[in-house]
């Protein structure tokens, strides 16, 4: 599924890179978007790696993915385009957020966004989710992540805001 949204800054796509096939016929769109500048930014989710990945992602492959932005990450180099990774943080993959900045520079990719998860779009789950928020292993683990994001410049974060005015 491929969207495009308009930003303040800029053009950004949005793009699902699960399945091979498809990529194919996409890369060549990339491709094509790069050469032109049309756009500058192309955005994908990603909500772990590996088996948590595949875990919170149903029938998905973090191999394919992990090929796919490999091959984005070339496509886009030495263009007007920067590739971005959302990672929409939960209790299943926080603990990954400092492995995906290394992850993020291991494969050149310039930025990575943080989010939390938002009940909102879920409703079967209690509001009580967003104490996990404050617990000390979350803490830890952002703690984490900072001393990662200084330590890794290559990769910007562009948001990670974990404190809200929703109580939690």
């Amino acid at each position: 599924m491929i969207s495009k949204e308009k930003h303040p800054k800029s053009h950004i796509l949005y793009a699902s890179l699960k399945v091979e096939i498809k990529f194919v016929f996409f890369r060549l769109f990339l491709e094509l978007i790069c050469k032109c500048s049309r756009c500058s930014c192309i955005a994908h989710a990603i909500d772990g790696l590996e088996d948590i990945y595949e875990k919170i992602r149903k029938k998905s492959d973090f191999k394919i993915l992990d090929k796919n932005l490999r091959a984005l990450s070339k496509i886009t180099k030495n263009t007007g385009t920067d590739v971005m990774l959302n990672m929409v943080v939960t209790k299943e993959n926080y603990i990954l957020m400092p492995l995906l900045i290394k992850y993020a520079k291991e494969i050149n990719i310039k930025y990575m966004d943080f989010t939390l998860f938002n009940l909102a779009s879920v409703t079967d789950i209690e509001q009580s989710y967003y104490t996990f928020y404050q617990s000390e292993d979350f803490q830890k683990t952002t703690k984490e992540l900072e001393q990662t994001i200084k330590n890794t410049p290559e990769v910007l974060v562009t948001e990670r805001n974990f404190k809200t005015d929703n109580s939690f």
